[in-house]
Protein backbone atom coordinates (compact mmCIF):
# COMPACT_ATOMS: atom_id res chain seq x y z
CA UNK A 1 0.00 0.00 0.00
CA UNK A 2 1.33 3.40 -1.07
CA UNK A 3 1.29 6.37 1.00
CA UNK A 4 0.48 8.19 -2.19
CA UNK A 5 -2.70 6.43 -2.51
CA UNK A 6 -3.74 7.08 0.97
CA UNK A 7 -2.78 10.28 0.38
CA UNK A 8 -4.83 10.75 -2.67
CA UNK A 9 -8.34 9.18 -1.15
CA UNK A 10 -7.59 12.07 1.72
CA UNK A 11 -7.30 14.88 -0.11
CA UNK A 12 -10.10 14.16 -2.20
CA UNK A 13 -12.89 17.46 -2.42
CA UNK A 14 -15.73 16.19 -2.18
CA UNK A 15 -14.46 14.20 1.06
CA UNK A 16 -13.07 16.76 2.76
CA UNK A 17 -16.11 19.08 1.65
CA UNK A 18 -18.22 17.04 3.87
CA UNK A 19 -15.84 16.72 6.69
CA UNK A 20 -15.73 20.14 6.70
CA UNK A 21 -19.26 20.94 6.86
CA UNK A 22 -20.15 17.90 9.44
CA UNK A 23 -17.08 18.77 11.29
CA UNK A 24 -18.27 21.90 13.08
CA UNK A 25 -22.01 20.96 13.26
CA UNK A 26 -20.76 17.83 15.41
CA UNK A 27 -19.21 20.02 17.65
CA UNK A 28 -21.81 22.35 17.95
CA UNK A 29 -24.57 19.69 18.99
CA UNK A 30 -22.41 18.17 21.50
CA UNK A 31 -21.38 21.96 22.70
CA UNK A 32 -24.69 22.37 22.77
CA UNK A 33 -25.96 18.57 24.86
CA UNK A 34 -22.78 19.81 27.06
CA UNK A 35 -24.14 23.04 28.04
CA UNK A 36 -28.07 21.72 28.50
CA UNK A 37 -26.91 18.90 30.52
CA UNK A 38 -24.84 20.83 33.27
CA UNK A 39 -27.80 23.36 33.25
CA UNK A 40 -29.81 20.57 34.46
CA UNK A 41 -27.10 19.45 37.09
CA UNK A 42 -26.68 22.77 38.40
CA UNK A 43 -31.10 22.69 38.88
CA UNK A 44 -30.57 19.68 40.91
CA UNK A 45 -28.35 21.40 42.73
CA UNK A 46 -29.80 24.45 43.55
CA UNK A 47 -27.29 26.92 42.03
CA UNK A 48 -23.84 25.42 40.76
CA UNK A 49 -23.06 22.09 40.20
CA UNK A 50 -19.62 20.63 42.05
CA UNK A 51 -16.67 21.67 39.65
CA UNK A 52 -13.29 19.80 38.97
CA UNK A 53 -10.26 20.59 41.39
CA UNK A 54 -6.83 19.10 41.54
CA UNK A 55 -8.01 16.43 43.93
CA UNK A 56 -10.53 15.35 42.24
CA UNK A 57 -9.86 15.83 38.31
CA UNK A 58 -11.64 12.58 37.79
CA UNK A 59 -13.69 11.91 40.47
CA UNK A 60 -15.93 15.22 40.80
CA UNK A 61 -19.59 15.58 39.64
CA UNK A 62 -18.30 17.66 36.45
CA UNK A 63 -15.89 15.71 35.74
CA UNK A 64 -18.09 12.42 35.67
CA UNK A 65 -20.71 14.20 34.00
CA UNK A 66 -18.03 15.30 31.31
CA UNK A 67 -17.97 11.96 30.67
CA UNK A 68 -21.59 10.83 30.42
CA UNK A 69 -23.00 13.44 28.52
CA UNK A 70 -22.41 12.28 25.15
CA UNK A 71 -24.96 9.62 26.07
CA UNK A 72 -27.30 12.10 26.56
CA UNK A 73 -26.87 13.44 22.61
CA UNK A 74 -28.16 11.23 20.51
CA UNK A 75 -27.78 13.28 17.63
CA UNK A 76 -24.23 12.99 17.31
CA UNK A 77 -24.26 9.81 17.36
CA UNK A 78 -27.07 9.51 14.88
CA UNK A 79 -25.50 12.22 12.36
CA UNK A 80 -21.83 10.49 12.95
CA UNK A 81 -22.90 7.16 11.95
CA UNK A 82 -24.45 8.92 8.77
CA UNK A 83 -20.93 10.66 8.12
CA UNK A 84 -19.02 7.49 8.50
CA UNK A 85 -21.84 5.77 5.97
CA UNK A 86 -21.71 8.66 3.32
CA UNK A 87 -17.59 8.69 3.25
CA UNK A 88 -17.54 4.93 3.19
CA UNK A 89 -19.63 4.89 0.16
CA UNK A 90 -18.36 7.47 -1.81
CA UNK A 91 -15.24 6.53 -0.82
CA UNK A 92 -15.38 2.87 -2.69
CA UNK A 93 -18.83 3.89 -5.21
CA UNK A 94 -17.82 7.61 -6.10
CA UNK A 95 -15.58 6.59 -8.93
CA UNK A 96 -17.29 3.50 -10.17
CA UNK A 97 -20.37 5.44 -10.70
CA UNK A 98 -18.82 8.52 -12.40
CA UNK A 99 -16.67 6.34 -14.56
CA UNK A 100 -13.49 7.47 -13.93
CA UNK A 101 -12.24 4.14 -11.35
CA UNK A 102 -10.47 2.86 -14.93
CA UNK A 103 -7.96 5.65 -14.86
CA UNK A 104 -7.03 4.64 -11.17
CA UNK A 105 -6.98 0.88 -11.67
CA UNK A 106 -3.98 1.21 -14.67
CA UNK A 107 -1.99 2.56 -12.05
CA UNK A 108 0.46 0.45 -10.92
CA UNK A 109 -0.91 -0.34 -7.74
CA UNK A 110 -2.44 -3.50 -6.95
CA UNK A 111 -6.07 -4.34 -5.82
CA UNK A 112 -4.97 -5.15 -2.37
CA UNK A 113 -3.10 -1.76 -2.12
CA UNK A 114 -6.02 0.30 -3.03
CA UNK A 115 -8.61 -1.08 -1.07
CA UNK A 116 -6.36 -0.85 2.04
CA UNK A 117 -5.91 2.82 1.14
CA UNK A 118 -9.43 3.61 1.01
CA UNK A 119 -10.09 1.79 4.09
CA UNK A 120 -7.61 3.44 5.78
CA UNK A 121 -8.50 7.20 4.40
CA UNK A 122 -12.05 6.68 5.22
CA UNK A 123 -10.95 5.02 8.94
CA UNK A 124 -8.94 8.50 9.20
CA UNK A 125 -11.93 10.70 8.59
CA UNK A 126 -13.97 8.66 10.73
CA UNK A 127 -11.70 9.01 13.57
CA UNK A 128 -11.11 12.55 13.50
CA UNK A 129 -14.98 13.00 12.97
CA UNK A 130 -15.89 11.25 16.03
CA UNK A 131 -12.82 12.06 18.34
CA UNK A 132 -11.94 16.29 17.39
CA UNK A 133 -15.58 17.20 18.56
CA UNK A 134 -15.30 14.96 21.89
CA UNK A 135 -11.92 16.53 22.77
CA UNK A 136 -12.80 20.33 21.30
CA UNK A 137 -15.80 20.23 23.31
CA UNK A 138 -13.92 19.23 26.46
CA UNK A 139 -11.51 21.77 26.32
CA UNK A 140 -13.19 25.20 25.03
CA UNK A 141 -16.30 24.91 27.14
CA UNK A 142 -13.35 24.30 30.15
CA UNK A 143 -10.35 26.36 28.97
CA UNK A 144 -10.09 27.56 32.75
CA UNK A 145 -9.70 24.59 34.06
CA UNK A 146 -6.72 23.58 31.56
CA UNK A 147 -4.32 22.25 33.88
CA UNK A 148 -7.00 19.61 35.78
CA UNK A 149 -8.79 19.19 32.63
CA UNK A 150 -5.62 17.71 31.05
CA UNK A 151 -5.30 15.12 34.34
CA UNK A 152 -8.87 14.10 33.00
CA UNK A 153 -8.38 14.15 29.39
CA UNK A 154 -5.83 11.35 30.31
CA UNK A 155 -7.78 9.37 33.06
CA UNK A 156 -8.57 5.50 32.04
CA UNK A 157 -11.93 6.50 31.83
CA UNK A 158 -11.63 8.97 29.03
CA UNK A 159 -9.15 6.73 27.14
CA UNK A 160 -11.48 4.07 27.50
CA UNK A 161 -14.61 6.19 26.28
CA UNK A 162 -12.48 6.91 23.02
CA UNK A 163 -11.92 3.12 22.47
CA UNK A 164 -15.68 2.67 22.57
CA UNK A 165 -15.94 5.21 20.48
CA UNK A 166 -13.66 3.73 18.07
CA UNK A 167 -15.57 0.47 17.84
CA UNK A 168 -18.42 2.82 17.09
CA UNK A 169 -17.08 3.94 14.04
CA UNK A 170 -15.26 0.70 13.14
CA UNK A 171 -18.40 -1.12 13.23
CA UNK A 172 -20.49 2.09 10.82
CA UNK A 173 -17.34 1.68 8.42
CA UNK A 174 -17.45 -1.73 7.98
CA UNK A 175 -21.16 -2.12 7.26
CA UNK A 176 -21.04 0.60 4.65
CA UNK A 177 -17.88 -0.77 2.69
CA UNK A 178 -19.24 -4.07 2.21
CA UNK A 179 -22.13 -2.78 0.85
CA UNK A 180 -20.28 -0.65 -0.76
CA UNK A 181 -18.33 -3.13 -2.92
CA UNK A 182 -21.98 -5.44 -2.59
CA UNK A 183 -24.45 -3.38 -4.34
CA UNK A 184 -23.40 -1.75 -7.79
CA UNK A 185 -25.60 1.73 -6.79
CA UNK A 186 -24.12 4.10 -4.30
CA UNK A 187 -27.36 5.30 -2.83
CA UNK A 188 -28.93 1.80 -2.45
CA UNK A 189 -25.11 0.77 -0.87
CA UNK A 190 -25.99 4.53 1.66
CA UNK A 191 -29.72 3.28 1.83
CA UNK A 192 -28.41 -0.38 3.33
CA UNK A 193 -25.40 0.65 5.89
CA UNK A 194 -28.38 3.46 7.24
CA UNK A 195 -31.14 0.33 7.41
CA UNK A 196 -28.64 -1.84 9.38
CA UNK A 197 -26.78 0.36 11.34
CA UNK A 198 -28.76 3.59 12.52
CA UNK A 199 -32.65 2.00 12.04
CA UNK A 200 -32.64 -0.21 14.42
CA UNK A 201 -31.65 2.46 17.12
CA UNK A 202 -35.27 4.09 16.13
CA UNK A 203 -36.39 0.92 17.16
CA UNK A 204 -35.77 1.25 20.46
CA UNK A 205 -33.34 -1.90 19.56
CA UNK A 206 -29.97 -1.17 21.54
CA UNK A 207 -27.40 -3.08 19.27
CA UNK A 208 -24.21 -2.35 17.66
CA UNK A 209 -23.11 0.38 17.42
CA UNK A 210 -24.93 2.22 19.77
CA UNK A 211 -24.36 -0.26 22.05
CA UNK A 212 -20.83 0.77 22.35
CA UNK A 213 -22.11 4.09 23.42
CA UNK A 214 -23.84 2.63 26.40
CA UNK A 215 -20.67 2.01 27.34
CA UNK A 216 -19.69 4.82 28.30
CA UNK A 217 -21.50 5.10 31.85
CA UNK A 218 -19.84 1.41 32.84
CA UNK A 219 -16.90 2.08 31.80
CA UNK A 220 -16.72 4.86 34.07
CA UNK A 221 -17.42 2.54 36.97
CA UNK A 222 -14.57 0.80 36.12
CA UNK A 223 -15.27 -1.24 33.77
CA UNK A 224 -13.44 -2.31 30.53
CA UNK A 225 -13.79 -2.06 26.65
CA UNK A 226 -11.70 -4.49 26.43
CA UNK A 227 -14.31 -7.83 27.47
CA UNK A 228 -14.79 -10.20 24.82
CA UNK A 229 -18.18 -9.13 24.01
CA UNK A 230 -16.51 -5.41 22.98
CA UNK A 231 -13.95 -6.90 21.23
CA UNK A 232 -15.70 -9.52 19.26
CA UNK A 233 -18.14 -6.79 17.96
CA UNK A 234 -16.09 -4.08 18.12
CA UNK A 235 -13.25 -5.52 16.41
CA UNK A 236 -13.00 -8.86 15.37
CA UNK A 237 -16.71 -9.14 13.29
CA UNK A 238 -15.67 -5.33 11.75
CA UNK A 239 -12.24 -7.27 10.43
CA UNK A 240 -14.57 -10.45 9.29
CA UNK A 241 -16.33 -7.81 7.32
CA UNK A 242 -13.61 -5.87 5.70
CA UNK A 243 -11.84 -9.52 4.51
CA UNK A 244 -15.45 -10.41 2.88
CA UNK A 245 -15.30 -6.99 1.22
CA UNK A 246 -11.76 -7.45 -0.01
CA UNK A 247 -12.58 -10.52 -1.36
CA UNK A 248 -15.78 -9.24 -2.95
CA UNK A 249 -13.80 -5.85 -3.92
CA UNK A 250 -10.75 -7.81 -5.29
CA UNK A 251 -12.95 -10.41 -7.63
CA UNK A 252 -15.45 -8.18 -8.88
CA UNK A 253 -14.72 -6.01 -12.22
CA UNK A 254 -14.28 -2.19 -12.46
CA UNK A 255 -17.93 -1.53 -12.48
Amino acid sequence: MKASLISWEVSDPLKVLVAVITVPVFSYLLGVGYLHSMAGLALIHGNEPPTFSPSTATSSMSAHWLLIYPTLVPGFWILLALFTSVVSVLTFRYDRDRGYALSLYSLPYSKLGIYLSKVASTLIFAVLASIFPLIAVAVFLNADLSPVLWSLLRSTPFLYELVLTFYFVFFVLSVSVLFGVLFRNMFLSFLAAFFVTVVPYFSSLILPPFLFIEGFRDVTNGATPFSPANVTTGLAFPIALLLLSLAIFTRRDVV
